[in-house]
């Protein structure tokens, strides 16, 4: 693919993202998207085949985008995790695409497309490892919906503030932080819990 080819793909990526995250995949119209990056609705098919093409190429070259800097050590490895999922929905029109196909149950996306969003989660899974029988899909859940939330409620977390003053309602608290405290202390408790079911087979066997 040439560099104008290229760099035309991407502009249309671009703006189908801002209007896909304003109006949903129904509501999305080629002809708009084309008209923002100055393009006939005919030249678009040019580049996709159709609406679909378009819709799941932005979630697979999303999800393809991100890079994770894994090394091994579970701990770190989370925190890298968490990182780059949030980096992911920093585009708070992708955050509003994502958060209105899941609750739709995905059903917008080919099965291909899938696949390439559910490799996070087995990445995620790898990563829990030590914590085995801690279920990945609800951590996942706990991530991407807290991270989600952040980026769609921010101008909602600001009227609040303004209209209930405290010190306390911070609309731009760090969302990173407070999830790493909460899945870390989880964790930590599901360890223990562990360690006491071990501790109990050794008194039985003893026994």
């Amino acid at each position: 693919m040439g560099r104008n080819r290229r760099d035309k793909r991407e502009l249309i990526l671009k703006e189908a993202i801002k209007v896909f995250g304003e109006k949903g995949y129904s509501g999305g119209r080629l002809g708009e998207i084309a008209e923002q990056v100055g393009l006939t609705k005919a030249a678009i098919y040019h580049y996709f085949r159709n609406k679909q093409e378009l819709y799941n190429s932005i979630f697979r070259e999303k999800v393809e985008g991100i890079q994770f800097n894994l090394t091994g050590e579970s701990t770190r490895d989370l925190r890298e995790y968490i990182r780059q999922i949030s980096k992911l929905f920093r585009d708070r029109s992708f955050a509003k695409i994502f958060a209105s196909e899941l609750s739709l149950g995905m059903v917008n996306l080919t099965d291909e497309t899938l696949k390439k969003v559910a490799r996070l989660l087995q990445t995620l899974s790898e990563i829990l490892y030590p914590w085995r029988e801690v279920n990945p899909f609800f951590v996942q859940t706990l991530i991407v919906s807290s991270i989600i939330t952040y980026y769609n409620t921010l101008e909602v977390r600001e009227k609040i503030s303004r209209l209930l003053p405290c010190r306390r309602l911070d609309p731009h608290f760090n969302l990173r932080q407070e999830l790493e405290r909460i899945i870390f202390n989880y964790l930590d408790q599901f360890q223990k819990v562990d360690r006491g079911r071990g501790l109990e087979k050794s008194i039985k066997k003893e026994r």
